[in-house]
């Protein structure tokens, strides 16, 4: 499986787990036995969108695409990301 078929394996499940589409790949890295990849989806979205809630997920793949594990890493406001940042 090469990175694009991983990501795409990461996003259709994290998707099936929360119901939610991602809105960023922020994290796509493999080891000899192992995908980490972090997604970010819209959790809650705001009337503006600044104020989305985002959540950052772990998930973890086998080379095959099997899920080993998943985590939320963490939840924040999308506008919060973006002051971070600069």
């Amino acid at each position: 499986m090469n990175t694009l078929q991983a990501t795409r394996v990461a996003k259709e499940t994290i998707q099936a787990l929360t119901g939610r589409e991602t809105d960023i790949v922020a994290k796509c890295e493999r080891d000899t036995e192992l995908w980490t990849i972090v997604l970010d989806i819209i959790e809650q979205k705001g009337r503006i969108s600044d104020n989305d809630v985002m959540a950052s997920y772990e998930l973890i793949l086998d080379l095959a695409g099997d899920l080993q594990r998943y985590m939320r890493l963490r939840r924040y406001r999308r506008g919060d990301a973006a002051r971070a940042s600069d």
